[in-house]
């Protein structure tokens, strides 16, 4: 049950070669495709269940999981909001801030969003930042922070979405 609202796109005439994800994160192949700009926002609709997120230390990248076949890939800094406030923030994962323990940011999103399920993808226009709704008033934001690397990879049913520095996008059927 998920849908994709369609949008127009303003096309650069450059192209460029991207590392394209493989399921397993490790290998990659070669594909080209435009830069893209977003005219207008995405906004996905969907009904999925929050399944398990991990940390790969060694890439510093966070792996989302959804049923569904919703996974992210996300390579950048993203915060968790509940009821339009910040309650945990990507870069606190390992800090200890004085508390007892170093902050598990894991441990923490896993117990948070347990049962909860994302309802709306957004992929803002021109920023190409991504906005997770989930049920109990909880947002994940992920944001584009590089003006020439990758910050994330999301991938919905056959679909893949990479966004590009400078808030560019780039778009495959897989």
């Amino acid at each position: 049950n998920i849908s994709v609202e369609k949008v127009s796109n303003r096309t650069r005439q450059s192209y460029k070669t991207l590392p394209a994800m493989l399921d397993n994160h490790t290998n990659t192949k070669q594909m080209s495709s435009h830069y893209n700009k977003l005219d207008q926002d995405i906004i996905i609709t969907t009904d999925s269940v929050f399944d398990n997120i991990s940390f790969d230390s060694d890439a510093d990248s966070w792996i989302f999981n959804f049923k569904n076949n919703i996974s992210l890939l996300a390579s950048t800094l993203w915060r968790l909001l509940k009821d339009d406030e910040i309650i945990l923030v990507s870069a606190d994962h390992g800090q200890q801030f004085g508390l007892p323990k170093p902050v598990d940011a894991v441990d923490e999103l896993s117990t948070l969003l347990t049962e909860q399920r994302i309802t709306k993808i957004k992929i803002k226009k021109k920023t190409a930042d991504l906005i997770l709704t989930l049920t109990g008033n909880f947002e994940i934001e992920i944001f584009i922070s590089s003006g020439g690397y990758e910050s994330y990879n999301l991938h919905v049913d056959n679909k893949q979405y990479i966004g590009m520095g400078m808030g560019d996008i780039a778009i495959f059927n897989n």
